[in-house]
């Protein structure tokens, strides 16, 4: 219920109520939900982590939930839908599912398990002739090269996005995949 009054309350008011609570504008004083600073600042940051693009909407929450059981629990049901989804044989929008655990698992710190499903993403792009994300795929690739420290490597996945999306006419992941391979660090 606090969290309902962040538009009307501001950080601060709800801050209050999430701990001992706030005198109102009628002189009355709601107890608040009794959570400790540091609770309550993670309540606060959880509202806070849509604010941005999905990369970032994911590494805000991850580094709000990271850790925790019930962050993990996310993330394994993650991967239980997209086991479900392959399950099922339905090759339609199976990479772009992957592709979501894939951004979602990086932003979580787990690196090597989106590594593991991009190359798995990207075999069944191969194989099934899907290529709708490919470029997706390719750029998602890179940036978790480049942040695991393969810098080169990140560089070559993000030129292949570049090149899958040039020649799909993909503007937007063409532009996107340019860009973040632009923003990577200069290997000397």
């Amino acid at each position: 219920r606090a969290v309902d009054k962040l538009d009307r309350l501001g950080p601060d008011g709800v801050r209050l109520l999430l701990g001992e609570g706030r005198k109102d504008a009628s002189g009355d004083f709601p107890k608040g939900a009794g959570l400790t600073v540091p609770a309550a600042e993670r309540v606060l940051a959880f509202t806070r982590a849509g604010a941005g693009g999905r990369s970032e909407t994911l590494d805000a929450l991850a580094s709000v939930i990271g850790g925790s059981a019930e962050g993990d629990e996310g993330m394994a049901e993650l991967a239980r839908g997209v086991d479900a989804h392959a399950a099922m044989q339905a090759a339609a929008y199976q990479t772009f599912v992957m592709a979501l655990h894939a951004d979602a698992l990086a932003a979580a710190r787990r690196d090597d398990e989106a590594i593991d499903i991009l190359n798995r993403a990207l075999a069944i792009t191969e194989t099934t002739g899907e290529r709708f994300y490919a470029a997706e795929l390719w750029r998602l690739k890179g940036i978790v090269l480049a942040k695991t420290g393969d810098v080169e490597g990140g560089r070559r996945a993000l030129h292949e996005a570049t090149a899958i999306a040039g020649r799909q006419g993909a503007k937007l992941f063409e532009r996107r995949s340019a860009e973040d391979a632009r923003a990577l660090p200069a290997v000397t």
